[in-house]
């Protein structure tokens, strides 16, 4: 028994039952697991009690507003379902009614005299520590994650059963932790962890916090001075993320196919005589098995529009920009891009001239295109060993070309000059283990010649 403590006394580990019934009910002192179970219940408990409380002690009319706190100028008007995590304890110990204090301060200078020291201790920490980015650096599933602040990089270790097995090192992710009775837990944490690359935008949050506090690194008082705008920032990291990424082609322009369609009054072959110069001299002769009529005249052909190199992918030798095609006296064009579409129309006109009379130009989106190849059906057979060979050096080669590009999430540095300083390394490192979750062997080559070892 321990010191002091009667068998029928509140268990001092806060829990709320008897001692008897709790860490006097065996001899051997309660592991770390026992005591965050225990946690746990202690503060749900409490998070039940301060809001009970708040029902009956603080006017109605105070509480209005909260959503648009949380959620800040512009923002939802409901809290939405997968908010709520964070929503909770925003309301209980971090949001301020006009005019007065948090609930949990509130709570606790009223009904201090009937917390136990560790609901003290547990609402006092709740109210203390600041809302922040959090990096994973370890993870034990179903026990613990290893956490390190982004911006103060204070480093613990938190006891978690369902966040630790969804998490992966080099995570991110947006909460709060806790420290009761000398065990870490997390009091709330956002739905969605952000992938490691996204440490780049983090850098440069963590470099303007110092820049306005005047110290680095910062402080926790910093933090929850500031911490509106970290929850709004992670609320527009969390948005960009959901909102499916605008396809581009390699010029920039958003990805959509136009297919143009003119009615020729000249001959097909005058018609490609006239346009054959778009294509580059190796491929003026068209592109695969031309027809002719009986006399010898050219029937159909098909041709591309192409330019030398690529701005982008400085290992292709040209940029193909349309794909041509002549059917007697049809002529059709395939584009990726309005841009394109414009450009070739006009390339059209002064080439042809009244010999192309422009009838259609048939739209079809990035999002129909991404529908259509989600229905259709996969294909029966695997790609050709050598397909897939060249594919895979083309990946690699890729990676290879990458790690000497000047890159602006770099600051135009490329990987290579980026490695030399802290925070270049770790957005480099960051962005290998983003990637290298879909594409470990592209990835592998990235990492060998940056001399990165494997689990870094």
């Amino acid at each position: 028994m321990a010191s002091g403590v009667g068998r029928n006394d509140p268990c001092p580990c806060g829990s709320g039952n008897k001692f008897k019934r709790c860490c006097g009910a065996s001899h051997a002192p309660p592991t770390p697991a026992d005591r965050y179970g225990r946690q746990r219940t202690m503060k749900n408990a409490v998070s039940d009690r301060v809001m009970e409380w708040s029902r009956s002690h603080i006017p109605r009319g105070r509480l209005g507003g909260v959503v648009g706190d949380f959620y800040g100028p512009g923002g939802k008007p409901e809290v939405a379902e997968e908010d709520l995590p964070l929503f909770g304890p925003y309301l209980l110990w971090k949001w301020h009614p006009p005019g007065g204090a948090s609930l949990g301060t509130s709570f606790l200078q009223s009904q201090r005299h009937r917390l136990t020291p560790d609901e003290r201790e547990y609402i006092e920490q709740a109210i203390a520590q600041p809302w922040s980015f959090l990096i994973v650096t370890a993870v034990k599933p179903g026990e613990s994650i290893g956490l390190r602040d982004a911006f103060t990089g204070r480093e613990v270790e938190v006891r978690e059963v369902l966040a630790s097995r969804a998490v992966q090192v080099r995570d991110i992710v947006f909460g709060q932790f806790v420290r009761i009775d000398g065990v870490y837990s997390l009091e709330c944490l956002g739905s969605m962890r952000l992938p490691p690359g996204a440490i780049a935008t983090v850098i440069e949050m963590r470099e303007a916090l110092e820049e306005k506090a005047g110290v680095r690194p910062v402080t926790d008082a910093d933090l929850n001075r500031l911490g509106d705008g970290l929850r709004l920032r992670y609320f527009k990291m969390v948005e960009r993320i959901r909102t499916p990424p605008q396809l581009t082609n390699t010029d920039g322009e958003p990805l959509e196919l136009h297919t143009l369609s003119y009615r020729l009054t000249v001959t097909p072959e005058q018609a490609f005589v006239a346009l054959s110069p778009l294509a580059l001299p190796a491929q003026q002769d068209g592109l695969g098995e031309n027809t002719f009529d009986a006399n010898g005249a050219l029937q159909t052909v098909e041709f591309v529009w192409a330019k030398r190199g690529n701005k982008q992918h400085r290992s292709w030798d040209n940029t193909i920009l349309a794909h041509l095609s002549i059917k007697g006296a049809r002529l059709e064009a395939e584009v990726n891009s309005a841009g394109r579409a414009r450009r070739l129309r006009a390339q059209i006109k002064k080439r042809l001239g009244a010999g192309a009379i422009f009838e259609s130009d048939h739209l079809r989106s990035a999002e129909a295109l991404l529908a259509a190849a989600r229905k259709a059906p996969e294909p029966e057979e695997e790609p050709s060993p050598e397909l897939a060979e060249m594919e895979r050096r083309m990946r690699e080669q890729h990676m290879l070309e990458w790690t000497g590009t000047e890159l602006p999430i770099l600051r135009g540095k490329t990987p290579r000059q980026a490695l030399l300083e802290p925070d270049g390394r770790e957005i480099v490192i960051s962005l290998l283990t983003e990637w290298e979750r879909r594409d470990p062997a592209g990835v592998a080559v990235a990492r060998q010649a940056l001399g990165l070892a494997p689990d870094l």
